[in-house]
């Protein structure tokens, strides 16, 4: 296996401000690369894999500093030997502490969306009649909505995999005023937040609805095309359980 020797000195550069050690570059050589390493290719998959060589984020401690791995760079040294030079660099890329640093503060919103319904608001179907017939009948109402955004700093080379857990995920607990079902997490947006410890900052969107997420279906007529008057409930209209629910205490506790 391909092993790395580090800290070349004739080649070793670091860099101070206000009294901090801010960058330091390491230099090294990697040998040792099996007989088969005789394209770039098998060269770059050996040479990024070798034995002692540190990862990216990870921390170098100097005194009272701290710096992280941000960059590597690779070059083919000259020689009989398969031989790779490699250039670390090492940096703090803020003035101050990466760990004083604040995600965005949490925002709010609150709205008016229009939408229909069958339902009066104890759950009870509504129903109208005309000449002795009554037949469902169907309200369009102005229902209150409201958006919270919240943000967390994850330490992950993953943030995909984060967002995918939560979009679409209801609360399964009551949360935020909300009994369970009524908060939906509709998205998920991430950016980079300190490069040099590899973490990201991801602001969620959550939506509240005050009747729940989850879809209704009703029985109609197909002689009328008309909803009857005397449908049972989780018989001729449902509740179909389509969003899966989530603890979003885990991450957002209140």
């Amino acid at each position: 296996m391909a092993q790395v020797q580090l800290d070349n000195l004739k080649t070793v550069s670091f860099e101070r401000e206000r009294g901090r050690l801010t960058s330091l570059t390491r230099t090294g050589q990697i040998t040792g690369f099996d007989d088969f390493a005789t394209t770039i290719t098998a060269l770059a998959e050996q040479s990024i894999e070798a034995d002692g060589l540190p990862e990216y984020g990870s921390a170098l401690a100097i005194g009272d500093d701290t710096l992280f791995l941000v960059s590597e760079s690779y070059s083919l040294a000259g020689g009989d030997k398969a031989a790779v030079n490699v250039t670390l660099t090492y940096s703090n890329d803020d003035e101050e502490a990466g760990d004083d640093l604040e995600p965005s503060e949490p925002s709010f919103s609150t709205s008016l969306e229009q939408i229909e319904t069958e339902l009066d608001q104890n759950d009870a179907q509504i129903t109208v009649s005309y000449d002795n017939k009554t037949q469902g009948g169907k309200i369009s109402v102005l229902s209150p909505q409201a958006e919270l955004r919240l943000a967390k700093v994850f330490y992950t080379n993953s943030p995909g995999a984060i967002a995918l857990a939560w979009v679409g995920k209801t609360n399964s607990t009551t949360w935020n005023g909300g009994t369970s079902g009524l908060w939906l997490c509709t998205g998920v947006d991430g950016s980079v937040f300190n490069a040099a410890e590899g973490s990201w900052e991801l602001t969620f969107t959550f939506q509240y609805k005050p009747d729940g997420w989850q879809p209704q279906v009703f029985y109609v007529d197909p002689a009328s095309g008309e909803i009857p008057s005397d449908l049972v409930a989780d018989t001729g209209y449902k509740t179909i359980n389509w969003y899966t629910g989530k603890n979003f205490h885990s991450e957002f506790p209140n």
